[in-house]
């Protein structure tokens, strides 16, 4: 939701690859480091059985109505049930300083529209063999609805009410901002989202709109039924909005019924959204967790972005490290969520690893990783192997309708080219290893890195402060001054 950092869909398995990649025992050495740790190394390269396939994009096409509004069909899977997805391109990001504002408009949305009730609107859907879900993002507002194929049509006119007739009843109002104040609570006392915020202070300048992660209770407060409603009607129009309908359909039924529930919405205001480009830094951010009994770790740097020629490079430079990083942390048994993930934003994107750390594991194991991270800018990888696995594992994982419409999406939402799915595989079996180590040893070096360690630091903090490969970066205490 708002502000979470968005995973890709084909870097979230590096813990299978892990057996996929060699990694010398001598890597600590090599790296030039001190304390190795012991066994640092991975299972040698295991082929794969066979040739991987290639992969054709399954049948699709999108229509532009006259004010702007766009809309994909894809017809798929063999159950009779029909997937509606609208997606409009209002969130966090065309907030200015009112955090959580995208959230709380939608909130009061789903309280109830074109005349309806939100119990009224959940009896329909729920008749419909459905249900109708809102969510924000960083930088899109989603709607979504899964019911019968027979109730295509209406499920969509139950839609366009919700996104383009919301009633914002006031007497619903406090209900909203209830819902939404408990979430903000929620997120202040759970690690890793606390991480999250330390980081985006770091990654984005003061006035932009991620630099605040999560609202203060006199912020929520202070937003009225008035600010909602201008939200809704700067941000929500024809123009900035993207419906997927993918299963089983009636195509003509689906268009005819789209022509007339939302070909008279206004156009709207034009995608005026900034760009969201992380920001190099060289500095480590300590926030105390006195009696934790683990160590939440967030390590991130500034990359290129998706529509860069070296994007498919970072997808495998992701794979292989992820691979090693989450190998390493499962033998030594001391962390509980190792991942590596990139983060594909507007104009830019970031590399991070995450984890929760036992606290009395915290210095060894981030010695680990720092010492692999420095192993990739001097070695090759096997690219080859890490290639056919990448791509068996993304035709696999695109089997399912919302992990297919999200790769769509994602060509979509950043204006990859039409074949972009298509030649996926293509793109990642050109990458050699050599252009991975040179991507690592230019935008994975030290003097990029931000770390947020959430952690007790009485029993922590000496050890991280020693490491060799933190000796020239900014050490940050949270609520001490620098």
């Amino acid at each position: 939701m708002t502000h979470a950092i968005i995973h890709s869909l084909r870097s979230l398995a590096a813990a299978g690859f892990a057996s996929l990649i060699a990694l010398s025992p001598t890597l600590a050495q090599e790296a030039g480091e001190t304390n190795p740790a012991p066994n640092a190394h991975l299972p040698a390269y295991i082929a794969p059985p066979g040739p991987v396939p290639g992969f054709e994009t399954p049948n699709n096409w999108t229509m532009v109505l006259d004010n702007g509004l766009e809309v994909t069909f894809i017809p798929w899977g063999m159950t009779p049930t029909i997937d509606i997805r609208v997606e409009v391109r209002a969130g966090n990001i065309d907030e200015g300083r009112n955090t959580w504002l995208s959230d709380l408009t939608v909130e009061v949305m789903s309280q109830g529209a074109g005349g309806r009730t939100d119990d009224e609107i959940a009896e329909t859907f729920g008749a419909m063999g459905g249900s109708l879900m809102s969510s924000v993002r960083t930088d899109r507002a989603t709607f979504m609805s899964f019911v019968l194929s027979e109730y295509g049509p209406e499920a969509l006119a139950l839609l366009a009410e919700t996104v383009r007739e919301p009633d914002f009843p006031e007497e619903r109002f406090e209900a909203a901002r209830s819902t939404i104040i408990q979430l903000a609570e929620g997120w202040r006392q759970q690690p890793g989202l606390i991480a999250t915020a330390a980081l985006n202070l770091y990654q984005h300048p003061e006035d932009h709109p991620f630099y605040t992660t999560i609202p203060s209770r006199a912020q929520l407060d202070s937003y009225t039924l008035a600010d909602v409603r201008r939200f809704h009607r700067e941000h929500f129009g024809a123009g900035r909005t993207h419906i997927y309908i993918t299963g089983q359909f009636d195509a003509e039924a689906m268009e005819a019924a789209v022509r007339e529930h939302f070909s008279d919405w206004e156009r709207g205001p034009a995608d005026e959204g900034i760009d969201a480009i992380p920001q190099v830094n060289n500095v480590v951010h300590l926030i105390d967790r006195p009696g934790a009994p683990q160590s939440t770790v967030f390590l991130s740097y500034p990359v290129p972005p998706i529509t860069s020629k070296s994007a498919p490079a970072l997808e495998v430079m992701d794979t292989a490290m992820g691979g090693m990083i989450v190998g390493r942390m499962i033998e030594t048994g001391n962390s509980y969520a190792p991942q590596t993930f990139l983060n594909w934003t507007r104009g830019g994107a970031s590399w991070s690893y995450t984890d929760d750390i036992d606290t009395e594991a915290t210095v060894s194991a981030l010695q680990d990783v720092l010492t692999i991270i420095d192993y990739s800018t001097f070695r090759p990888l096997q690219a080859e192997g890490i290639a056919d696995w990448m791509i068996a594992r993304y035709i696999m994982s695109i089997g399912s309708r919302l992990s297919l419409v999200s790769q769509i999406a994602l060509r979509n939402e950043f204006d990859l080219p039409e074949d972009y799915l298509d030649t996926y595989a293509s793109q990642i079996r050109r990458v050699d290893g050599h252009a991975v180590m040179n991507l690592s040893r230019e935008f994975l070096a030290r003097d990029r890195m931000t770390l947020v360690i959430v952690g007790d630091m009485d029993r922590i903090e000496e050890g991280i402060r020693a490491l060799p490969q933190l000796q020239n970066v900014r050490f940050v205490r949270e609520g001490e001054n620098e």
